[in-house]
């Protein structure tokens, strides 16, 4: 497990105030000694012999260890910086290719288009991973296949966890993003667009849905925009205590079916600050038991479909309010 970013800037901190303190403490001694003329040595014991006047038995003077310090400070400041600016899991490793398989720890980056991918676009079977799509697209190619742009799941059956997909576009797959038993994972400012159902079987069509989140808990979906998918924009099954806010989810849907968000059997999210209008279901929200489990804040949509007062009253979304107070910036 890579530390924590902030982990890393109080350690960097620390040792910078430890440097400057102990640099400050040898100037302190110094005009002591010069004030009362007394003649200090300081305890430091020499591994080689230092070849400069101020040795003394084996011993190092404080003006020695003075300069010492003083020579390699600029040194230590230099590294501390470097610390502190390293990425967290160090230089991004490139993606070009479709049905690219991630499963090691770390950053990575899309440095291309990928078009007309013949199966997924790229697979995350592994956790502690961020991929950062830089602006680029991945789409699928025009086929009857089961295929995702993006998806993050285990081949294994196990919980994938801390992954985080930002930054480009994902079109013309049966779902855009899919999140299978994932855990505190984003999915941020990612456009998914023209996802279109899979049929199985004749006069049977499925999925289509520009951000799926199946049996999850604890992720963040954030500032993102589902567009034109044949399915949901947003679609969120069997899972809990997820965040969805700050998404823009318009014109999806097949023109009898398809929901801006589609929430069902989910428990203890947050659905706030997000703008779900020209779909043909705006906002549908289904619990088996009928009852409203999940928190409702400032949303602007058309209808809703599901538990009765449960959504709440659309509003108008300005910038006035809480929507306006994230600057969509992850960190």
């Amino acid at each position: 497990m890579q530390q924590n970013r902030p982990v890393q800037v109080v350690a960097t901190l620390q040792f910078v105030f430890c440097s400057v303190f102990i640099w400050l403490s040898l100037g302190t001694l110094r005009r002591v000694q010069r004030s009362f003329n007394i003649s200090t040595h300081f305890e430091l014991r020499a591994c080689s012999e230092y070849p400069r006047d101020g040795l003394k038995n084996g011993r190092i003077s404080y003006e020695i260890a003075e300069k010492l310090f003083l020579d390699f400070l600029p040194i230590l400041l230099l590294i501390a910086g470097a610390v502190l600016a390293a990425p967290k899991h160090g230089v991004p490793k490139n993606v070009s290719e479709c049905v690219t398989i991630l499963t090691e720890p770390g950053n990575y980056k899309l440095v291309n288009n990928l078009l007309d991918c013949p199966g997924n676009g790229v697979e995350i079977y592994g956790s502690d991973i961020t991929l950062n799509l830089h602006g680029y697209e991945i789409a699928c190619a025009e086929n009857n296949l089961e295929v995702a742009g993006i998806g993050v799941w285990s081949p294994m059956d196990t919980i994938i966890r801390n992954v985080t997909i930002k930054n480009g576009h994902v079109s013309n797959c049966r779902d855009g993003i899919v999140l299978i038993q994932t855990e505190d994972s984003k999915v941020m400012n990612i456009k998914s667009t023209g996802n279109t159902k899979w049929e199985p079987v004749s006069g049977v069509f499925v999925y289509g849905t520009g951000i799926t989140v199946y049996l999850s808990k604890n992720n963040v979906i954030m500032h993102n925009h589902t567009v034109g998918n044949e399915g949901d924009g947003i679609a969120s099954f069997e899972s809990s205590g997820n965040l969805f806010k700050h998404n823009t989810s318009t014109g999806n849907g097949d023109g009898w079916s398809g929901s801006g968000i589609n929430l069902s059997d989910e428990h203890n999210s947050r659905i706030m600050c997000n703008r779900v209008h020209g779909n043909a279901d705006g906002i549908l929200l289904l619990n088996p038991d009928g009852v409203c489990r999940n928190s409702w804040e400032k949303n602007q949509f058309g209808t809703e479909i599901g538990i009765p007062g449960c959504i709440g009253a659309p509003v108008v979304l300005d910038e006035k309010d809480v929507c306006a107070l994230d600057n969509g910036h992850d960190d």
